[in-house]
This record gives C-alpha cells, sequence and structure tokens, in this order.
C-alpha cells in the first residue's frame, strides 16, 4: 500500500499489492480543495477487508466533485469486503453527481458481504455505486448489505433516485442478494442489476 497522506487530490491510499488482508482499521478523506478525492483505491488484487472504514469526502468542497470516491476497485478484481463501511453521512454531497464506490477496468468476481454504504445526498443523482462502460467482468455480488441514505433527517436530506448508477455495457453482472435499502427511489434504473430476496 502506498499513502499520499498529505495530497489534496488523488488517493490517499493506493494499494498495488495482491494477497494482502487489512482489518480493523479506518480512512478519513476531505480537503477543502475542489479537486477530484479518493479515499482508498484498490488496485491490486485477491485482497481481503475486514472491518475497514473507507470515509471519504469528508469535506463539503470535496463532496461536490463528481469524480470523488470513498473507495475504488479496479484491475484483477477477486475482492472480499465483510463488514465494513464505505462512504459516510456527515458531510451533504452537493451539486454534482458522484459515488461512494466506483468500479473501474473490467474487475472480475468481487463480493461484499454484511457491509453497509452511506451517504447524505442534496443532489438526487448521487449514488452509493457507480458502475461505467467496461467497469467489471463476470460479477460483483453484494451479500446482505445495507444502503442509507440520510433522506429522513440529515441536512440534505433528498431521496436518491437510485442507489446503484450501472450502464448497459458494464460488462458483467451485479447481484444484489437480500439487505436493505433506505433513502433511494430504487435499487437501480437500468443495467444488468439483478435482485435474489427481499431488499
Amino acid at each position: 500500500a502506498r499513502s499520499n497522506r498529505w495530497r489534496t487530490d488523488g488517493e490517499l491510499v493506493n494499494v498495488t499489492a495482491s494477497g494482502c488482508i487489512f482489518k480493523n482499521i479506518g480512512t478519513f478523506h476531505g480537503f477543502n480543495d475542489a479537486s477530484t478525492q479518493i479515499c482508498w483505491a484498490e488496485a491490486g488484487g485477491r485482497n481481503y477487508y475486514e472491518n475497514v472504514q473507507f470515509l471519504g469526502m469528508g469535506d463539503a468542497t470535496a463532496a461536490a466533485q463528481a469524480g470523488s470516491r470513498s473507495l475504488t476497485v479496479a484491475g484483477s478484481g477477486e475482492n472480499l469486503f465483510r463488514d465494513c463501511t464505505i462512504g459516510l453521512d456527515t458531510v451533504v454531497r452537493a451539486t454534482n453527481a458522484n459515488a461512494s464506490l466506483e468500479f473501474l477496468t473490467a474487475t472480475p468476481r468481487n463480493v461484499f458481504r454484511n457491509c453497509v454504504f452511506q451517504a447524505d445526498v442534496s443532489d438526487a443523482a448521487d449514488t452509493h455505486v457507480t458502475i461505467g462502460v467496461g467497469g467489471i467482468d463476470r460479477y460483483v455480488l453484494f451479500d446482505n448489505c445495507t444502503y442509507l441514505n440520510a433522506e429522513f433527517g440529515g441536512p440534505g436530506a433528498t431521496a436518491m433516485t437510485a442507489a446503484f448508477s450501472v450502464n448497459a455495457s458494464a460488462g458483467g453482472l451485479v447481484l444484489v442478494q437480500g439487505g436493505a435499502s433506505i433513502g433511494a427511489g430504487k435499487i437501480s434504473a437500468a443495467g444488468p442489476v439483478y435482485v435474489s430476496g427481499a431488499v
């Protein structure tokens, strides 16, 4: 892992190694700077995360940038995220559609299990998860995850149109298995998104 903790742009942490274990740690990233800010970039593949907090966009200026993220996943994939928290709800995300988590460059077979996604938005186009053209490969599984947007009392108090933004040509499928979503009108408005069980 490489840390750029004094930078105001780019990634706070950029993981390029594979086969690593990250447990019981928290990261917080947010500078009063109008540049794209990424809290944690996972680019190594085959890594294991347990009880890790990815708290990006921790400043109103950073949270207003369309490309800012709490977590990005790219490259060889096959990572497992277990009992993690992605995003924060203490700073309002405003004015630009941004996301807590983004998948990049055909990353395959990632699993998120019992994770919590949280946000407080004032722009209905903000999402918890975004996947553009070719962002994934094969599949990404969200197993028993919770998606919370502070629609009912946060300073932003705006419902997301959808929790996920997934391009029709994402490169694979998204499976949402169980869990709960509160503060978004739907799981996804388009794309290869499948839901198993009650969400």
